[in-house]
């Protein structure tokens, strides 16, 4: 397998708080103002001010001072404002203060030379405060700031509170302000809930009160962090319901969750892998562990026990784990509810309302005593009418109980499977079987649980296992039928790190003590037959066939194995290039009764339809895959359908179906689980972006598929073809000793497997880099091969290929005439699979033999008509380059492009369209799909839009249409 790659993840755009932005933006605007924005701690009060301060700023041009107050016990005096005047003053002397402004000495000691001598002290400290409130007001005067913004005032000193008081209450002209803070940590004393509800005449008020995000803008908001691809609605349900809307833990639990590599791609939509317990962000963990150090300790020790627990759970459960006496528990759960870091559901179940709260106070309990509080919960939870499996396992497992640990490992293995959720079972099972050293027998055993398809897609897991059977195989306590299972078991996963050779040894030294598991004996066999293709003796492949044919001949055997034989015969047949192989394929089902049946049915038709495609056979291919492809989606085969997918993709490239190819090829780039898809999916972004004459992008996408494919197939390595098309980008670029790099190796693989079936890209582009370099001899003697090789086999797209290396070769003899004729043929061939882009592409060599051979308007017909193909296919960089050609001959010129109605700065209809729907906070994909456009085209939208708006953002764009009265936004809407 290809190594694994992981998800990107960008800062998250700014979601669900357009409207908000608007309101605050427009009381600024209209006079001064007192804007209260209040949330809890996670819920984007920071992130709004800053979209606020980027996107738009005060009529007038005004300075914005800015201040954040500090989470101390004891905080600097006048801290937030002191830091956004020195943050802001350059040099103060040039402030004309007024001698008052001595006063500022203690609280500006930078600022010493700038100011004024230092004032007669005064003896009550109310006029002291006083006098340094005007001081500091004073300068703001001479600043003559419009906002002065104060972020987490909760935290604020009294001081500072007592100050915007103060401001507030002056005559004008004074600032507006925009505070925020979190109005659960408000003391019941403070000023601000003064300021907040009395103010002068004259000052407007408005109190934002910032709400959770819905599932829609949680999907929104994780879509922005994945380059916008859609995310699932069961994914947004998931972060929604487990981040309770906090726009910082949702981020945050994204990060996590893509730095576990927890995230995949369905059917172009990102979601969870499974449900797991979800690391709390450091930003969270301080504030949480904060207010529980200000609790009493048996509301601490209630806490802590109800992290342990975890789930919600009822009151007397939760007391009984926890070490509270008893006389004290009714005050420690009222506390520690009064926290509302604890909360009681419908049922009366206690628990934290947030999992990151819930994982911050877990995380800070030191581990042995952390162990103790597991064993005491397993032990009240074990006495439970209905004991709770999987809770117990990881309470037994945290508490270092082993034996308990691993009985209630397979216990939820076995639930969690019954459940449909293999990813549980791996890594549960993975655990247990690296964390401690078990008996051999008991790895056997709980090696045959592991859902292999969770482990593949992993190979730091995947190694963890091979060393893991690796170390007990050769344990003398094992029967021959147990040794024989941990040979089959670590054949098959050595198989999938790569590590074919290992992986034949290993199988071919459990077959013999597999007699009595006739299965296990079929599945060992068939993987030795798929590599002893290319790893084994001559024909060796066909032995282990013909033994997988015997044991399926047995009628006890299940059908399902009967149909993985047949499918698998057939395809290594058809892969190796034997005709033989489209008599089995011909018999192979297309229908079955039972979900096993079907699924191999379905995988049996991929596999011979992508064979079928690399024949050439695009109208038997496309009929397989179009039935394999109906039946997983119908019977919820995901994998299959995936693959069904990037065989589609393939297909569409080769047959000219371009239309919406480049966003399909980039949804399936990120199954970062299946790395042999994401490889076709580069292959294809590549194609496009070479046909386009993007080669820069294009050469950067081959390599990392070539990097992403390297070594990844038993057989075929994925990596062959995107090595083909770096090669003929060298080529177009002149670098023909690059070509003749990028196509060695390939080249030996086709040769030394002998599939020359699958020489259909590489062989041309190597025989052309051979010629260039002058090594006629040596191209001459590839076509050869590949003649005798291909024979008269029924493969169009590899006698295509043959026709076009057999023109080259000639043309390189300097012989044109010939080579047109040639370049022709192969045309046709081409255009009769359908390949129109190879057809084409064909006809330009044809052409350009043409033109050299005395035949200047037979030649400039073609080229033209070549041309005006090409860009109707999509093939805009082959195009213009034919058209340079054209124009230094003096040939057909193109006709100049007609654009639409022009309308200067103006909005255009559609313009108007798009920033109504944006200003409401969807997504450009969403607007896309909600007027029926490419989401690139809307993105023009935008693009233009904003410039001629003249902003830089789409936050700034909604307030620039709101302010135009495009947009019928209101504030606090």
């Amino acid at each position: 397998m290809g190594s694994r790659r992981q998800a990107a993840v960008r800062a998250p755009r700014f979601t669900g708080r357009d409207r908000e932005v608007v309101a605050i933006a427009q009381a600024l605007a209209a006079e001064p103002a007192a804007v209260l924005v209040e949330g809890e701690a996670g819920m984007g009060k920071s992130r709004l001010v800053r979209e606020l301060l980027a996107a738009t700023s005060p009529p007038g041009s005004g300075r914005i001072l800015v201040g954040t107050c500090p989470p101390f016990r004891r905080p600097f005096t006048l801290g937030p404002v002191v830091d956004a005047l020195t943050s802001t003053v350059d040099r103060v002397e040039e402030l004309g203060l007024s001698p008052l402004g001595g006063a500022l000495r203690p609280l500006f000691p930078e600022w010493t030379a700038g100011l004024p001598p230092a004032p007669e002290p005064l003896a009550e400290p109310t006029a002291a405060r006083h006098r340094l409130f005007r001081a500091v007001a004073e300068v703001l005067d001479r600043l003559g700031p419009q906002v002065l913004v104060l972020e987490d005032v909760h935290w604020a000193d009294e001081a500072t509170l007592e100050f915007l008081l103060f401001l507030t209450a002056r005559p004008a002209p004074r600032p507006s302000l925009l505070l925020t803070y979190r109005p659960e940590d408000v003391p019941a004393d403070s000023s601000l809930r003064w300021l907040a509800s009395r103010l002068p005449e004259g000052m407007a008020r408005l109190r934002v009160q910032l709400a959770p995000l819905d599932v829609a803008e949680t999907g929104r908001l994780v879509s922005s962090m994945l380059d916008d691809e859609p995310v699932s609605a069961e994914f947004a349900t998931f972060l929604r319901e487990h981040s309770d809307g906090l726009p910082l833990a949702i981020e945050e639990s994204v990060r996590l969750l893509c730095d576990r590599a927890d995230l995949v791609t369905q059917d172009g939509e990102w979601l969870r892998r499974a449900l797991e317990d979800i690391a709390v962000p450091p930003s969270l963990r301080d504030a949480v562990l904060e207010r529980v150090d200000r609790m009493s300790a048996p509301a601490r020790d209630v806490l802590r026990a109800a992290a342990v627990l975890g789930d919600p759970i009822e009151e007397a459960v939760l007391l009984a784990a926890c070490d509270v006496p008893e006389s004290q528990r009714p005050q420690a759960v009222a506390e520690a509810l009064g926290s509302r870091l604890l909360h009681e559901d419908a049922l009366g179940r206690l628990s934290f309302r947030h999992a990151l709260a819930c994982r911050a106070v877990y995380e800070s309990i030191p581990i042995r005593q952390r162990r103790g509080e597991h064993l005491r919960a397993a032990h009240v939870l074990e006495g439970l009418a209905r004991p709770p499996i999987l809770q117990l396992q990881r309470h037994f497992r945290e508490a270092g109980a082993v034996d308990e640990w691993c009985r209630y490992v397979e216990q939820s293995a076995d639930l969690a499977m019954s459940s449909g959720d293999p990813r549980t079972v791996a890594g549960m099972l993975h655990e247990v079987l690296t964390r401690v050293d078990l008996p051999a027998a008991t790895v056997v055993r709980l090696m045959g649980k592991m859902p292999l398809l969770m482990v593949w897609v992993d190979q730091g897991l995947l190694h963890d296992l091979v060393e893991v059977l690796r170390r007990v195989r050769d344990d003398p306590a094992l029967s021959s039928t147990e040794r024989g299972l941990v040979g089959w078991q670590l054949g098959r996963m050595l198989l999938h790190t790569g590590d074919y050779a290992a992986a034949c040894r290993a199988l071919e030294r459990a077959i013999p003590d597999l007699a009595e598991r006739p299965l296990d004996d079929l599945h060992a066999t068939i993987m030795l037959s798929w590599l002893s293709t290319t790893h084994g003796e001559a024909g060796d492949y066909r032995r282990w066939l013909d033994r997988a044919a015997a044991i399926v001949a047995d009628p006890a055997t299940p059908a399902p194995n009967r149909l993985a034989v047949h499918a698998d015969r057939a395809t290594i047949l058809l892969v190796l290039g034997d005709d033989a192989g489209w008599a089995s394929a011909a018999m192979f089902p297309t229908e079955g009764g039972t979900p096993d049946e079907l699924s191999q049915i379905v995988r049996g038709n991929a596999n011979l339809g992508e064979a079928a495609m690399q024949w050439g056979r695009y109208d038997e291919a496309r009929q397989r895959v179009t039935l394999a492809s109906r039946l997983a989606r119908t019977h919820g085969y995901q994998r299959l359908q995936d693959q069904c997918r990037s065989i589609n993709l393939r297909l569409d490239w080769f047959t000219g179906a371009w239309d919406g190819l480049a966003d399909r090829a980039t949804a399936l780039a990120g199954l970062d689980e299946e790395p042999t898809i994401q490889v076709e999916s580069l292959l294809i972004t590549s194609q496009l972006q070479t046909a386009a004459g993007d080669w820069t992008d294009a050469e950067q996408t081959l390599r990392s598929a070539v990097e992403l494919g390297r070594g990844g197939g038993v057989l075929i390595d994925p990596s062959l073809t995107p090595a083909a098309g770096l090669a003929r980008l060298h080529l177009m670029a002149g670098r023909v000793d690059d070509a003749l790099e990028w196509t060695e190796k390939p080249l030996r693989l086709v040769t030394e497997k002998n599939i020359w079936v699958y020489a259909t890209d590489v062989a041309p582009v190597r025989v052309q880099a051979l010629v260039l370099a002058g090594r006629t001899n040596e191209a001459t003697a590839l076509v050869t091969a590949y003649a005798r090789n291909l024979g008269d086999r029924q493969a169009p797209a590899g006698q295509a290929a043959l026709l076009l290396c057999r023109a080259i070769l000639t043309e390189g003899r300097g012989e044109p005439t010939r080579a047109a004729e040639l370049y022709g043929q192969a045309a046709d061939t081409w255009q009769a699979l359908p390949r129109p882009y190879d057809a084409l592409l064909a006809r330009k060599r044809q052409a350009d033999c043409l033109l050299s051979t005395g035949h200047p308007d037979d030649g400039v017909h073609l080229l033209t008509q070549v041309r005006q193909d090409l860009a109707d296919l999509g093939a805009h960089g082959d195009a213009e380059r034919i058209q340079r050609v054209l124009s230094e001959r003096g040939g057909q010129r193109r006709r100049p492009r007609r654009g639409p109605q022009g309308y200067g700065d103006d909005l255009s209809p559609r313009e108007l369209e798009v920033v109504r729907l944006l200003a409401t906070g969807q997504t450009n994909r969403e607007i896309a799909t909600a007027l029926g456009l490419s989401t690139r085209t809307v993105d023009a939208h935008v693009n233009s839009a904003m410039r001629k708006r003249k902003v830089n953002s789409r936050t700034a764009l909604a307030m620039a249409a709101a302010v135009a009265g495009f947009v019928a936004l209101k504030p606090g809407s």
